[in-house]
């Protein structure tokens, strides 16, 4: 097994499979535009990756469905390569906005904007983790 340390990913390909492991719980909410320009590979595992996109793709999806229920929105996925950073990816919706009180524990486990259940709550704590 290949040392993580030296793993390599293909963000559009994670990025698909996570819009394909998201999308049961997205569709019914939000219209995806994909705007995927080249970049390069990164160094990281697919995994690992994943665990970054993920939670983020999902938590675009609980904001769409804070519109309402007949509500639909949109979530862009893009991506680019910045000469001084790389390899960027952005994932955008048109939900309702997070508060202020909010974004100050935006990455805490748990926090404010996590869904209630036994396994839910560090997606986007994880993804910072990584980050």
């Amino acid at each position: 097994m290949p040392n993580s340390a030296d793993a390599v990913a293909d963000v559009h390909r994670v990025l698909e499979s996570c819009v394909n492991m998201s999308w049961s719980e997205v569709k019914r909410r939000a219209t995806l535009r994909k705007e995927l320009r080249a970049v390069p590979p990164v160094r990281i595992s697919d995994a690992r990756l994943g665990q970054v996109f993920l939670p983020i793709l999902l938590q675009a999806g609980r904001a769409l469905a804070a519109r309402g229920p007949s509500a639909r929105g949109t979530i862009r996925i893009a991506t680019w390569t910045d000469p001084e950073l790389g390899a960027v990816a952005e994932i955008r919706d048109d939900g309702v906005g997070i508060s202020p009180e909010a974004v100050a524990h935006l990455f805490d486990p748990f926090g404010p904007l996590q869904p209630a259940g036994p396994t839910a709550g560090l997606g986007l704590a994880v993804a910072h983790g990584i980050v």
